[in-house]
């Protein structure tokens, strides 16, 4: 959640704080929460990124949704496929 808000704090949009804390909150409401068991290390240009990864297989996900370049390079990581959200939403139409 801290590296979610930090995202939205530096992006192009720079929305209010009040609008970051409600998406917080509903995101809270509908997502899981996961504590991952395993340390994952293969993306050494941003190590936090790997935070992602673990988070998604303990989730046990099919995809992860991002925009960032590190995750998107690796294309597919332990069966989960990583993807942009334009190509997601091109598929749920």
């Amino acid at each position: 959640m801290t590296e979610l808000r930090e995202v939205l704090k530096s992006g192009k949009l720079n929305p209010p704080t009040a609008y970051i804390d409600s998406f917080e909150e509903e995101l809270l409401r509908v997502a899981t929460l996961v504590v991952p068991s395993k340390k994952i290390d293969i993306i050494k240009e941003d190590p936090d990124d790997n935070k992602v990864l673990e988070c998604a297989i303990e989730g046990n996900v099919d995809y992860i949704i991002s925009g960032d370049r590190h995750l998107l390079k690796l294309k597919e990581y332990s069966g989960i496929r990583i993807v942009r959200a334009s190509w997601l939403l091109k598929i749920v139409e």
